[in-house]
């Protein structure tokens, strides 16, 4: 019963993920879209490709800074082509297998205990999405007063409801003290799973120890997300359209957040229908916007084609060693 739901739900997201492409695409003026093309500065995309792989660069030196508490000993080369691979999986992959159960299955098979391999990656993403939020709520913020539109006012509310309860999460993630009675907590609590979760907040506040590694961690996300900002920044600008700053953080937040629903297939289409749709109503033309998807979207795929190799290696290696 089971499998037949799940495959369901991929038909499901397969018709929803086909019907938003096809929607962008029957809106598409080609004629327009072809000068857009032409007119376009292709050197622009190899800063945009450059930037793309710093990204995952500095993603896989913050889930190594966040393996520290655990004394993890693998080396940066390494995680970075597990993140590597982490991308591979995201893109080819339709949802089920999953580039962070990769990672964690990784770590595992490196002798490493599944709490370690869990919480860092848990904490990368926590981390990551508080940042995204802040940047958001900036950029809607400075959007609403020089704009003052109605997705940005409505943005700035849901910005601060969400940085407001990612601050009680935080506090209670990291800051509520529980060392003293976690033993007696886990022996009295019968049902399983709650015993494996008040483990693992015990395990997520124990990082209260490395302030500075959760501080780097958060430096490190700020990074991130300007280089993403930046990378979309530079397409838009090579297609000769323009955005300011701030309505482009608050676009990419936005569509972020429609690309994490469930309910395509690794965010295509959610991602491209919500992006293409909202900038243009901060003045980028339609055709403009689906030629910075098309290229992004063709920029991570190559990306992840680089994944594939340091996967289809590692393979090779493996099955290598096996035969001896």
């Amino acid at each position: 019963m089971k499998k037949i739901s799940h495959k369901l739900f991929f038909l499901l997201k397969s018709a929803i993920t086909i019907l938003l492409c096809g929607f962008i695409i029957n809106n598409v003026e080609w004629e327009l879209f072809k000068q857009v093309l032409n007119d376009s500065n292709i050197l622009f995309v190899s800063s945009v490709f450059l930037l793309m792989l710093f990204n995952i660069s500095i993603s896989a030196l913050k889930w190594k800074m966040l393996l520290k508490p655990y004394n993890v000993q693998l080396g940066l080369t390494e995680l970075t082509s597990y993140y590597f691979i982490t991308v591979f999986f995201n893109n080819f992959f339709p949802g089920n297998i999953g580039g962070d159960g990769y990672r964690m299955l990784k770590l595992y098979k490196n002798n490493v205990s599944k709490t370690a391999a869990l919480i860092p990656i848990f904490m990368e993403r926590f981390t990551g999405v508080l940042m995204l939020l802040f940047l958001g709520f900036v950029g809607a913020t400075i959007t609403y007063i020089t704009v003052g539109d109605e997705i940005s006012y409505f943005s700035v509310v849901v910005g601060s409801l969400g940085i407001m309860f990612g601050f009680v999460l935080t506090g209670y993630f990291i800051f509520q003290n529980r060392s003293n009675n976690s033993r007696l907590e886990l022996k009295q609590e019968k049902n399983k799973f709650k015993a494996i979760f008040v483990k693992a907040l015990n395990h997520i506040a124990a990082y209260r120890h490395y302030p500075k590694t959760l501080v780097l961690a958060i430096v490190i996300s700020l990074l991130f997300y300007l280089c993403m900002f930046f990378a979309r920044f530079i397409l838009i600008d090579m297609t000769g359209e323009s955005v300011s700053f701030s309505s482009l953080v608050l676009v990419i937040w936005i569509s972020t957040i429609f690309a994490m629903l469930p309910i395509s297939i690794n965010g295509y289409g959610t991602l491209d229908i919500s992006f293409i749709y909202l900038i243009s109503l901060y003045g980028v033309g339609y055709e403009s916007a689906v030629v910075v998807m098309l290229i992004h979207r063709l920029l991570m795929l190559s990306v992840s084609l680089i994944g594939g190799v340091f996967y289809f290696a590692e393979n090779y290696r493996s099955a290598a060693i096996k035969l001896g």
